[in-house]
């Protein structure tokens, strides 16, 4: 069974409306069949094609000034879909931010919380799934185990500060994280709705209620919240290495 939260149908990329464009930072890499296609491509576009790209073994996009895609434009859209359309776009950024999680044998699909628009809809809708072949709902269950770590936050920043970092700005929220006196754990919609998404997502619970704790315990105010989550999945669940040593952590606490 192929299994998705129900807001999972209506999320659409809001695009130049983003504050944290998906194209600025992020190495993409371009898939065997994608890259065939733009080879394919004449002309002028064509020629842009070939000198926007970083050939070799993994072929991937290059990154111009302010580590900006070479096909995200002024006005912060894509120039490939604006000239060969969204079909000529590459596995990574048509599924951006979608995930595929494998357990047992359903396929649960859905939205990553390192993209605002998802995050906004992961924090505003029911923790509802269904069945994304019926449209009905299914039981899924995406309780996390309670907050049982009696390790400070201060100890928990020196391990993230131990790990790969992708964004400076995360370093002001770690330095944050060191001065709190302990984590916090609200029994409200957003902590539900938080853990329900680590859980869904990595099917952890001890990690679940760890990365909600660390993201409310840092949010000060509802745009703050949003920004923090945005951080903590591009930091956490984008980097293999990073996600499994703060697993592992959480499985010791």
């Amino acid at each position: 069974m192929v299994i998705v939260p129900t807001y999972y149908p209506h999320f659409h990329c809001i695009a130049d409306r983003c504050r944290h464009n998906c194209c600025i930072g992020w190495e993409i890499d371009i898939d065997a069949d994608t890259y065939a296609l733009y080879n394919t491509v004449d002309g002028e576009f064509g020629n842009r094609l070939q000198t926007g790209i970083v050939h070799g073994e993994q072929p991937c996009f290059r990154l111009c000034e302010e580590q900006r895609c070479a096909f995200l434009n002024e006005q912060g859209l894509c120039d490939i879909i604006l000239t060969l359309g969204e079909d000529a776009l590459c596995d990574i950024c048509t599924d951006h931010p979608r995930f595929r999680t494998y357990l047992g044998d359903d396929l649960r699909l859905g939205l990553g919380l390192c993209c605002e628009a998802a995050c906004r809809l992961i924090l505003e809708s029911p923790v509802r799934f269904m069945d994304a072949d019926t449209g009905k709902e299914v039981a899924v269950d995406t309780a996390a185990s309670p907050l049982s770590d009696a390790r400070a936050p201060a100890e928990w920043a020196a391990i993230y500060r131990s790990l790969e970092r992708l964004d400076p700005a995360w370093d002001a929220y770690l330095d944050k994280l060191a001065d709190c006196e302990k984590l916090v754990q609200p029994h409200n919609k957003v902590w539900e709705r938080l853990t329900a998404y680590f859980m869904f997502r990595h099917d952890h619970g001890g990690f679940a209620a760890h990365a909600a704790a660390v993201i409310l315990t840092l949010a000060a105010d509802t745009d703050e919240l949003y920004e923090i989550c945005r951080l903590y999945s591009a930091e956490i669940e984008y980097s293999e290495e990073n996600l499994q040593a703060i697993i592992n952590q959480t499985a010791e606490a």
